[in-house]
């Protein structure tokens, strides 16, 4: 769930979770260890058996990682100039970028690109 509250040019949204830390993962892992599953064995049927186990299982792990909503605070943007189109040309050049990075990139389909970073062809498939 997402909710925006807007004062004075700052963003405050908040966000419903379950963080999981390793400290909280130690936790759910020793109370696992140490919770009693005798009970599985004694169930008269498989379904009763895991009815139990998943019960037992969700109640530990709702008690180890309990929700919580974090409020997180953003300024803003004041600049008007930086628009949708500055933003997909931005995105355009990462994955571009990324494409030449890439082991696997070939030179016929990106092109040369020299060491000023202008392409020595125009191929961009």
């Amino acid at each position: 769930m997402k909710c925006e509250l807007t004062t004075n040019s700052v963003v405050t949204t908040e966000r419903i979770c379950r963080p999981i830390t390793i400290t909280k993962l130690e936790n759910f892992c020793e109370n696992l260890h140490n919770t009693d599953w005798s009970f599985t064995y004694s169930s008269k049927s498989a379904q009763t058996a895991f009815s139990s186990f998943f019960s037992s299982f969700l109640d530990l792990y709702y008690h180890c990682f309990p929700i919580v909503t974090l409020k997180l605070h953003t300024q803003k943007s004041q600049s008007k100039w930086y628009n949708d189109e500055l933003r997909n040309m931005r995105e355009t050049l990462k994955a571009v970028d990324i494409m030449r990075k890439s082991p696997g990139a070939a030179e016929g389909q990106i092109g040369r690109i020299n060491k000023y970073g202008k392409s020595t062809e125009n191929v961009l498939c």
